[in-house]
């Protein structure tokens, strides 16, 4: 690829020219992000500029045709690409399309007119015209809400569409395998030719012949060989980005309340056997079985050079298949177990890393640590089991090759003494045997991991099938002004079908710009009533509603830019801290930062840092962050957006003074302006609220104000009899 089509580019400073409407700077960084931005001026898209922002590679450091490929899907279009010339150029139907020379030109066909292009130069970052400068690869634009490919049928699995996108690859893997095969059987047919015709007769004439007519051959195989390989890394790499970023997306967009209660270790085993079907791609099993219609071919072959030598691999075939049956239930077993016990293990990891203080604290590291070790034994016993089953199934496979290849020399000798068979046909048969072999025991010892492959692709397709949160990409419903009136009439909720309710019948109000704490015991459900208004959880009865709307009536997406969230558990995610302030409104500008910043209190601290807002975060960075800021800054980044509804779930937990204090000073600042409903336990916090909403077991038991709430309880008087 050209290097103009490769540039290296900082993604924030693209964001940021995109954020000032500076259409030139991004073009400068970018010339493909530039043709993308007068293809998306041509089109007349509106909203653009956040999804743009969006779905610009987070990490990369530069930006390639891939990466445009790429980012066209995400906003709703798919480039198909095919070959242009001067003599053959696109047809105005094409247009626009993006041009890329041989030579590096870099233009969007916009018009056509006769012989004529009208085009944006992204290297020159320029209009221009005229006729097509070179031959180079044409990449049409194509709108659709999904990945170019076969339609979606109702009712068939995922994978099964998925796999079916490919189906002309597969096609083109069986005919290259089936030629291979072919030039596979020439081996022996020289082989054969040169013991009986050149040996036999010594007929040296015809022996160059056969030497240069081979060796054609065996680079023909080299090349079908290496455009085999390149077609399977091809498709291995296909299936596993879409596998992955496919399961990913529907992980994403599914209920939180159908994730965040299953083990991490569990879900991570469940994704890990995804890897099950990209080793089955790239490895031998998918070769084996491409293989498996050219074997009648082998075995006519081997008749044909043989005669009825050609049962002996048949009957070693009914060999593996007879071992396959009385071992594939035993080495079952094994894998699942040795899963299991790993599983187990990364489980008790992962506590490990997550409640390391605590362990310290409590001087349990002893203890811990031969649980450690009896989880290891356990799985070091397990795959002890696995490893050795496999070995004595390897050892089978050996024995039977072995006796096989023994049963054709030692019968095909008998053939060649009776003057039945020719010393070149026994030797062609030999090689043959050995490549109708091949396959055979591949297939032998890929049939055990074939459990683990279906199991996978059932557990892809039920992922798959689950419902996820409705997502659209407009909603009627944001056209009036919201102020942000919540109403609770009759919530109930549960986390499961046995589970006791979290929540039984809640109903109270907050009106619009009010101010209500909620407080009570823990586990009363006051964390689950905030996650309702969010659409974190569904709601099992009862009604929740935002200016009389029943947020169940809203999309997803428009609810959540309604309604901003900080959760009790603050997270900061990959990337700097401008990039995690910007997660929520991609378009704020650095002032927009500045100023969510100084709302929480925490604009100091971070201009303090060597790095300012460019600092890095996320994975082993974040820990060396105070708590307080930490919090802080999840604090701002639900202030990036002025939202009419503010969801606070103890704000305060890991505070100090100072931020406590800041928070305070934040909280009064936007009293007023917007709905803010409090989980929180500390008494300065109660007394900044309107109301005081007292939840108890999952109901609500009183409605107050903090006055009512900080008044003296009167003791009950006791009447004597």
């Amino acid at each position: 690829m050209n290097a103009a089509l490769n540039l290296p580019i900082l993604t924030e400073d693209v964001a940021q020219a995109i954020r000032r409407g500076d259409l030139d700077e991004v073009a400068r960084l970018s010339p493909l992000l530039g043709c993308l931005v007068v293809f998306i001026h041509d089109q007349s898209l509106r909203d653009w500029q956040a999804p743009l922002i969006e779905s610009l590679p987070h990490h990369a450091a530069t930006f390639d045709l891939v990466d445009l490929r790429n980012l066209l899907v995400h906003l709703g279009y798919v480039t198909h690409e095919s070959r242009a010339t001067p003599g053959r150029p696109p047809e105005p139907r094409l247009l626009p399309a993006l041009f890329v020379g041989d030579g590096g030109e870099l233009l969007l066909l916009r018009q056509r007119n006769g012989d004529r292009f009208r085009w944006f130069d992204g290297n020159a970052r320029a209009e221009g015209e005229g006729i097509l400068p070179c031959s180079g690869r044409l990449f049409v634009f194509d709108q659709t809400q999904a990945l170019a490919g076969a339609p979606e049928r109702s009712g068939e699995p995922w994978f099964t569409r998925l796999t079916g996108r490919f189906g002309g690859l597969f096609l083109h893997l069986m005919a290259m395998t089936f030629w291979l095969n072919v030039t596979t059987i020439a081996v022996p047919i020289f082989i054969m030719a040169v013991y009986d015709q050149v040996i036999g007769i010594r007929a040296l004439t015809s022996l160059p012949w056969l030497v240069g007519g081979i060796a054609f051959v065996l680079v023909l195989e080299l090349c079908l060989r290496m455009l085999r390989a390149w077609t399977l890394g091809t498709l291995a790499g296909r299936v596993d980005y879409l596998l992955s970023t496919g399961t990913f997306r529907q992980l994403l967009h599914l209920s939180p309340v159908m994730t965040e209660r299953s083990p991490l270790a569990a879900q991570l085993g469940k994704i890990r056997q995804f890897d099950n079907l990209r080793d089955f791609f790239a490895g031998g099993a998918l070769v084996s079985l491409i293989e498996l219609p050219a074997l009648p071919i082998f075995f006519a072959t081997l008749a044909w050079l043989g005669g009825w030598l050609a049962i002996i691999p048949v009957v070693a075939g009914a060999c593996y298949a007879l071992v396959a049956w009385l071992c594939i239930g035993r080495i079952r077993r094994g894998l699942r177990a040795a899963a299991v016990a790993r599983t187990q293990r990364e489980q008790m990891l992962m506590e490990t890393f997550a409640g390391l203080r605590e362990l310290k604290a409590l001087s349990a590291e002893p203890l811990w640590r031969e649980r450690f070790a009896a989880a290891t034994a356990e799985q070091a016993e397990a795959t002890r089991v696995t490893v050795m089953d496999q070995a004595l199934l390897n050892g089978i496979t050996n024995l039977v090759t072995a006796l096989a290849a023994v049963a054709m020399l030692g019968f095909g000798t008998l053939a060649v003494l009776a003057g039945n068979l020719s010393v070149g046909a026994l030797i062609a048969s030999m090689t043959l045997m050995w490549r109708v072999q091949a396959p055979l025991q591949g297939l032998f010892v890929a049939a055990f991991r074939f459990d683990a492959i279906s199991a996978a692709i059932r557990d892809v397709n039920q992922l798959m099938t689950l419902p996820v949160e409705r997502r659209g990409r407009k909603s009627m419903l944001l056209a009036q002004e919201i102020k942000g009136h919540l109403s609770f009439d009759r919530v109930s909720f549960r986390y499961g079908a046995d589970a006791d309710p979290a929540l039984l019948g809640v109903s109270f109000q907050v009106p619009a710009r009010g101010f209500v704490a909620i407080t009570g015991s823990n586990g009363a459900g006051k964390s689950t009533l905030l996650k309702l208004v969010n659409a974190m959880y569904p709601i099992a009865s009862g009604t929740v509603a935002i200016d009389g709307i029943d947020t169940r009536q809203f999309d997803v997406a428009d609810l959540r830019r309604l309604v901003s969230y900080v959760p009790q558990q603050p997270s900061l995610f990959r990337g700097t801290i401008a990039q995690n302030l910007r997660l929520r409104h991609p378009l704020a500008t650095d002032d927009d930062l500045r100023r969510a910043c100084f709302r929480a209190g925490i604009l100091k601290a971070i201009e303090a840092l060597p790095e300012g807002f460019r600092t890095q975060v996320g994975d082993h960075c974040t820990v060396r962050l105070p708590v307080s800021l930490i919090r802080g800054i999840c604090i701002a980044r639900a202030l990036v957006v002025d939202s009419p509804i503010l969801l606070l779930d103890e704000p305060a937990s890991g505070l100090d003074n100072d931020g406590d204090e800041a928070l305070m000073l934040a909280l009064q600042a936007i009293k007023g302006h917007a709905t803010i409903l409090m989980v929180t336990h500390r008494p300065s916090h109660v007394r900044l609220a309107d109301r005081v909403v007292v939840i108890e077991r999952g109901m609500l038991k009183a409605v107050q104000t903090p006055d009512e709430y900080f008044a003296p309880k009167q003791p009950a008087v006791r009447r004597e009899g």
